[in-house]
């Protein structure tokens, strides 16, 4: 019994050890780990993906990725569950939940008219509208005047590959989008060839940030990440990434 006694406390001892251990690793790792998220969409990449994985190899850091669609990625912004976001217009009531890096990396979204190839001047000009029956999407907004113009005929479809197939077929004329968006989904359609961007374009200001969530576990770096992101914007490394994306597939470089 003695005998006993004796190693009884000793094991204690090395189990306690070991479970101290088992946590300080694992809070060396969620320290280690930047957390974002994109759309399903962009499975098989995208600028904004490209854009998260430059900023974690810069911060060298391990990234983590989530699929979810938009709104459920800025409720996981909201409560932590993700620590960044790229791609995000800046608005009020998402200030209260995401720190917003200055400056904006992106500050155009134009709206643009997508047309069958070597029809680029179709559209040379607002007036050439009227007459044709131009595709969009619902719930999305493009232009005020355009938006509210009801002489030009318009075809709303929940999701844009149904009027980019419509557009080949030769059912409508041409097809609405932010000129980022259409350009990606053109080339995740595989009709990138088949398509171009028309002369006439609404040049839209939106700037585009990079967002940190204020109840990630990172806020506790936020000088220094936040330090490097904004150089990497400022010294335009951020913008670069964004026009490779587009260059090493021989797509049309949106406007930045």
């Amino acid at each position: 019994m003695k005998h006993k006694k004796k190693y009884i406390p000793v094991l204690w001892i090395c189990l306690w050890i070991s479970f101290l251990m088992l946590v300080f690793s694992s809070s060396a790792s969620a320290r280690d780990v930047l957390v974002s998220s994109v759309s399903s969409s962009a499975e098989g990449g995208g600028p904004n993906l490209d854009i998260v994985r430059t900023i974690a190899e810069r911060l060298e850091i391990k990234l983590v990725l989530l699929q979810a669609p938009f709104k459920r990625r800025l409720l996981m912004m909201a409560n932590g569950e993700i620590d960044i976001l790229v791609g995000l217009v800046k608005h009020p009531d998402r200030e209260d939940y995401i720190h917003f890096v200055e400056p904006a990396y992106k500050s155009r979204s134009d709206a643009v008219f997508f047309v069958p190839r070597n029809k680029a001047d179709r559209i040379t000009r607002y007036e050439d509208l009227y007459g044709l029956t131009i595709g969009t999407t619902i719930g999305a907004w493009y232009s005020p005047r355009f938006d509210t113009d009801e002489k030009i005929r318009k075809e709303p479809v929940p999701k844009g590959e149904l009027n980019l197939n419509k557009l080949l077929l030769g059912r409508i004329d041409a097809v609405i989008f932010p000129e980022g968006a259409g350009i990606d989904l053109g080339y995740k359609m595989g009709i990138s060839d088949q398509i171009e961007i028309a002369i006439f374009r609404f040049n839209r200001i939106k700037n585009i940030h990079i967002g940190i969530s204020k109840n990630s576990n990172i806020m506790k770096k936020m000088t220094h990440y936040e330090g490097l992101i904004r150089q990497m914007i400022i010294s335009g490394e951020i913008q670069q990434v964004y026009r490779a994306y587009y260059r090493q597939r021989g797509l049309p470089v949106p406007a930045v």
